[in-house]
């Protein structure tokens, strides 16, 4: 599983060095690795939520085994939030990252791109936040817009 992420680390470091330097040109170089990780592929593990709270793990599951379910089983991202109170989409960047957080007991793999779309469209949350509980970095919808919106073209 962690070699989905691997690549991810692009991320991480163009996260530090905007943070060292908020400078503009290494925003762009932090969005020009977004699309890069996009263009590949990439994909980060991301936090559930059962919406019914009706699914039970079985106790001998673990990471990579697969069951099936007797009934459809409802689920959407978990969000963090912020100081306000306010929610974001977190987007981690490896299973390290995650693991910061227990608060969620299922983690699936998804395609950045489907996870900064759903930063994008989803009215409840402010935007995504890259490893919310690290060091992180705020997308906000005006910068996915753009990320999303370049990647397109």
């Amino acid at each position: 599983m962690e070699e989905n992420y691997k690549n991810n680390v692009f991320i991480e470091m163009a996260v530090e060095n905007y943070r060292k330097t908020l400078e503009q040109d290494h925003l762009l170089k932090l969005l020009q690795v977004i699309w890069k990780r996009m263009s590949e592929s990439g994909e980060v593990p991301v936090h559930m939520i059962d919406v019914e709270n009706t699914f039970m793990l079985p106790d001998e599951i673990y990471a990579g085994k697969v069951f099936t379910l007797d009934e459809d089983v409802r689920l959407r991202m978990g969000t963090v939030s912020d100081e306000d109170g306010k929610g974001w989409l977190p987007l981690y960047t490896s299973s390290e990252e995650a693991n910061k957080d227990d608060t969620f007991r299922i983690t699936m793999n998804l395609p950045i791109q489907k996870v900064l779309e759903v930063g994008l469209w989803d009215e409840s949350i402010r935007g995504v936040v890259i490893n919310p509980f690290g060091k992180s970095f705020a997308l906000t919808k005006e910068l996915l817009s753009v990320i999303l919106n370049c990647y397109e073209v």
